[in-house]
């Protein structure tokens, strides 16, 4: 067993590094169906959407990471009250956030308000799914201090091959059949998030040997090249932009987020950052919840950026928008995280 003190710096990292690959992601998804196909500014955008899916996965390996420490006891009616409950009060609250947005211009009925909380906005499945896993947490720690390191590894390799290989597999999309087949497979624990859960917890307190290491490394190189690689020759093989090679689940993005998460790891695991920068991080990290809830909506607000950068060079004004919505919704989430009693269940 490796060292179970926490990696407080590594896992600062890591949550600023993942919300901003997030807004990128999102920032740039929609250029990749719509701006010109091989152009310039379309293969920027390209690059930075390829390099940018790795924020979720991460987000799930810190928290497992976290809730099942060998060396602290789960307290599982705080995980409920404090974890939980909070969780599920901000992603109502935000659902009825972008509810509320979406509602105006329709037919004010009640029915048409429920209908535009419950489809407010996609990016807020990760806080039910997030939920999900926290509640069999309890569960999952008990078999966690019960197992051997064997136990643990060959539920990481049914997760990698039954989600992982199955997932890349169907990316390919090599005949219709195989999809058909994929589709079939249904086995819901190690087929879902709950993989990098685990996944999480052995990188932090199990560990990786060095030769192990040095693999994760090389395989997640070439996954940052191959995932752009094959997302530029399908999309110019069919005529439109696609995304099916980066998502969560495909061994590109899997390897390329383990090798960010472990990278994290060897570089500041040991590190306490003082002073001015490790309060800046520390605070910056405790915001990025705020930041995943709100950011789309700080897009919309800041929707008059496009506009004002229109005459910049594309690389240029791409950075700037990104910069201003991760500025802006930090800033947002740092006042309203403040607010007494309320700011914590909003953000």
């Amino acid at each position: 067993m490796k060292d179970n003190s926490l990696r407080n710096t590594a896992f600062d990292v890591l949550r600023v590094l993942s919300a901003l690959s997030i807004i990128v992601m999102h920032l740039t998804s929609g250029d990749v169906f719509t701006r010109e196909l091989g152009s310039a500014s379309w293969t920027w955008s390209t690059v930075l959407n390829s390099i940018s899916h790795f924020g979720v996965p991460v987000f799930v390996m810190i928290s497992g990471a976290l809730f099942m420490r060998p060396d602290k006891e789960l307290d599982i009616k705080r995980l409920w009250k404090h974890n939980i409950l909070r969780l599920f009060i901000v992603w109502i609250v935000w659902c009825i956030v972008y509810g509320t947005y979406n509602f105006i211009g329709y037919d004010h009925t009640v029915k048409m308000f429920l209908w535009s909380c419950v489809n407010s906005s996609n990016h807020l499945w990760f806080l039910p799914m997030i939920i999900g896993i926290y509640m069999i947490t309890p569960i999952l720690v008990r078999w966690i201090q019960n197992a051997d390191v064997k136990e643990v590894k060959l539920f990481i390799l049914l997760f990698f091959v039954f989600q992982i290989l199955c997932e890349t597999v169907n990316a390919f999309s090599f005949f219709e059949i195989v999809t058909i087949a994929l589709e079939y497979r249904n086995i819901q624990l190690v087929c879902s998030y709950v993989g990098y859960f685990v996944l999480g917890y052995y990188l932090v307190h199990i560990g990786l040997t060095k030769a192990v290491k040095r693999a994760v490394y090389i395989l997640g190189i070439i996954s940052f090249f191959l995932e752009i690689f094959f997302t530029f020759l399908f999309s110019i093989k069919r005529g439109y932009g696609i995304t099916s090679f980066v998502d969560s689940y495909t061994v590109y993005t899997f390897f390329y987020s383990l090798a960010i998460f472990q990278l994290a790891l060897d570089s500041f695991g040991k590190k306490e950052l003082s002073g001015f920068s490790g309060k800046l991080l520390s605070n910056v990290s405790k915001d990025t919840l705020g930041l995943y809830v709100s950011h789309i909506l700080v897009i919309v607000l800041l929707n008059f950026v496009p506009k004002f950068v229109a005459g910049w060079h594309f690389i240029i004004a791409d950075l700037f928008y990104i910069l201003a919505v991760f500025i802006v919704g930090i800033a947002g989430s740092a006042v309203v995280r403040r607010i007494p009693f309320i700011g914590r269940y909003i953000c």
